[in-house]
């Protein structure tokens, strides 16, 4: 993968963290709660609020394509992840590789943001710090 490329996908997590991290933090009532249920890999309202995001990211930013996913595994190609038995077609397995791994970063990096707002003071809903 190209060095642009890189910088490209590093910038789609980053701002995809952030997003994410102001929905979630908004509908659990504060930092805090956020956290505690982003910890929790066995939250099944936390899967699916993660996959209905990145489905409309994807959807938005132009990804959501056989080229797009080609992209994202590109740059995630050290990631692993778990596949129930089935049979796929190739861009439907594309997609289900792409939407997991990011995923898996989204979540890991928006827990990595929380822990830092947390840890800076930053209250919900506001960008000022409180320390």
């Amino acid at each position: 993968m190209e060095l642009f490329e890189q910088v490209q996908f590093e910038s789609l997590l980053m701002d995809a963290a952030g997003r994410f991290n102001e929905r979630l933090t908004q509908k659990s009532l504060g930092h805090q709660n956020a956290l505690l249920k982003l910890g929790d890999p066995q939250d099944s309202q936390i899967d699916k609020m993660l996959t209905e995001f990145i489905d409309a990211l994807f959807k938005e930013s132009l990804l959501d394509n056989v080229s797009g996913y080609c992209f994202l595994i590109g740059a995630m190609h050290g990631q692993g992840i778990e596949l129930e038995e089935n049979t796929w077609k190739v861009s439907s397995l594309l997609a289900h590789v792409a939407t997991e791994c990011f995923k898996q970063l989204l979540r890991q990096k928006a827990h990595e943001f929380l822990e830092l707002q947390i840890a800076y003071g930053f209250e919900m809903g506001t960008h000022e710090f409180n320390g």
